[in-house]
């Protein structure tokens, strides 16, 4: 484990983002720095800074202690936005090394782990599985006591939700290379700059999770454990065939962006109002969706 005093100390900003703002600065058109987000439960939408968008107030800080993993994730954050950089800007000629693909692998497994969903599923499983629960406090319990040295534990909110932070600090502590050949990522391009991005990063469909990383590339992750041909003997070495290029058509776009509306727990984040108007709408949302779901499925990106 990281040192707890460079790692966890608090920071002065107190608005976190559960999305990257490296991230939603790349869905914005002309590099203006401004995104739409529309609110599935205020069905309303409207445009903001990224700076000012999918954050929450103090949300990688404790509870019980005077502890954050805002600090940790921020540096996660540079290192992964160094690899995006590189796709962003070398589309055709794209060569990603070791370190790259970890990066990728690192994404996948914090941005699955660090959302307001994703906490709630978190306290859910917590309070509905009482063994897992105690096999990850002692952890949580550790980690508190090399700062501040023993500790009472009352299984409460707030220690759930250390609980969960503790939890999203050891997922990207973890040894990446591990779960390197779980994974085939398909980088997916279309420049028609219609890709939108929900509230979690991502959606899924049966062995594949797509994050959008800007107005026009999406990574799929096919997640090999869960298909019949999971080969494990691949050389750990050698990872450039872990990667590979597409291009997007219209018609695969719009299944993503559609998936992306549907699996979203609020908010999704659009370069334009009217590309949100669209896919938000039911009925638009829902056509597209069918009329994409066969070619889409039997693609599989």
């Amino acid at each position: 484990m990281k040192c707890l005093e460079n790692y966890f100390a608090v920071p002065e900003a107190k608005q976190q983002h559960f999305i990257p703002d490296s991230i939603l600065k790349n869905f914005c058109l002309n590099n203006n720095g401004r995104i739409y987000t529309y609110s599935k439960n205020l069905k309303k939408t409207w445009d903001s800074q990224t700076k000012n968008t999918a954050k929450m107030n103090c949300f990688y800080n404790f509870k019980t202690k005077d502890l954050s993993i805002e600090l940790a994730l921020g540096e996660i954050e540079s290192m992964i936005a160094s690899t995006f950089q590189k796709i962003l800007n070398n589309q055709e000629r794209l060569i990603l090394t070791n370190d790259d693909i970890g990066s990728l692998i690192n994404y996948y497994y914090i941005q699955m782990h660090r959302t307001p969903s994703s906490k709630a599923l978190f306290s859910q499983y917590l309070k509905q599985d009482a063994k897992q629960s105690i096999q990850i406090i002692p952890e949580f319990c550790k980690l508190q006591n090399e700062h501040n040295n023993s500790i009472e534990i009352k299984f409460n909110e707030s220690v759930i939700y250390d609980i969960w932070l503790t939890n999203i600090f050891q997922i990207s502590d973890i040894r990446i290379k591990s779960f390197l050949n779980d994974f085939i990522i398909t980088i997916m391009v279309n420049n028609e700059n219609k890709l939108i991005i929900n509230d979690k990063g991502y959606a899924s469909y049966h062995a594949f999770q797509f994050f959008p990383i800007s107005n026009n590339i999406i990574l799929i992750f096919q997640n090999n454990k869960l298909l019949s041909n999971y080969v494990t003997d691949i050389n750990s070495h050698d990872l450039t065939h872990l990667y590979r290029f597409g291009k997007a058509s219209t018609y695969q776009v719009d299944w993503y962006n559609s998936l992306q509306v549907q699996q979203a727990s609020q908010y999704i984040f659009a370069p334009s109002k009217e590309l949100l108007e669209f896919y938000t709408n039911p009925l638009n949302s829902q056509d597209v969706f069918k009329d994409n779901y066969k070619q889409s499925a039997k693609n599989k990106v």
